[in-house]
């Protein structure tokens, strides 16, 4: 199956963040050829088209739609460029959110099909974030997370591990920071700080008690004190009667 993406300058009325993507899936194989003839006078062609306008086209329809558009409407093709992956496809299998789809980065940007689509411009990106790639051995998938220079970030999880190296060559030929970050490792550092507080927790109880138990000592100590004294004045007003 071929996708092909057609983005529109004009922005979502009920939204304006959001941009209006048309998705077209082809069931025909990429070897498939048809003909396409396009209908338009010669010199309406001429006038309006130049010679970027055939009248006929060969080839896919995947492939020969999207050029009777550029070459109607003015618009640029970007086509998958120099990334391979480890499987040699243009593209890497993963998930946004729970929606299944294909990541394909492209020359200048990066875009996530088929549903929702998400199209990211290397320029837009703040950093990079690669999550849950631990060493552990049931480890075989990780997350990808791109954060923009906005603030906002896109996760796309759930990658095969042996597209790790492919990605970040890729990120790093376009000079994007790279982050790694290893859930496992923070938990137990996690772990470990919440057991040195419940120590200090702890070592600070028994000194409160302690503290506690002196000043009761204390207390009980001056009341013996003062019982032993009028014990003895009560002795000697009896010896002098």
């Amino acid at each position: 199956m071929q996708i092909s993406c057609l983005f529109w300058d004009q922005r979502n009325q009920q939204d304006k963040d959001k941009q209006l993507i048309l998705t077209l899936l082809w069931s025909q194989k990429k070897d498939d050829e048809e003909t396409v003839k396009v209908k338009v006078k010669p010199e309406e062609r001429q006038g309006q088209f130049g010679e970027e306008l055939q009248d006929e086209y060969v080839g896919p329809l995947c492939e020969t739609v999207p050029r009777i558009f550029k070459a109607i409407m003015g618009i640029n093709i970007i086509m998958p460029g120099t990334f391979k992956s480890s499987t040699e496809h243009a593209c890497v299998k993963c998930n946004v959110k729970a929606q299944e789809g294909s990541l394909y980065p492209l020359h200048k940007s990066l875009i996530f099909v088929t549903k929702p689509v998400v199209y990211i411009k290397i320029d837009d990106l703040q950093r990079v974030e690669f999550h849950r790639i631990g060493s552990a051995i049931q480890n075989k998938l990780f997350d990808l997370e791109l954060i923009l220079k906005n603030g906002v970030s896109h996760k796309f999880v759930g990658i095969d591990k042996k597209e790790q190296d492919c990605l970040m060559e890729y990120f790093k030929q376009r000079k994007v920071p790279l982050k790694q970050v290893d859930e496992s490792k923070a938990k137990m550092d996690y772990e470990e700080e919440e057991e040195e507080d419940e120590k200090v927790v702890q070592d600070e109880d028994l000194g409160t008690e302690s503290e506690d138990e002196d000043f009761v000592a204390e207390g009980m100590e001056d009341e013996s004190s003062s019982q032993d004294e009028n014990d003895l004045v009560e002795e000697e007003k009896v010896e002098n009667e």
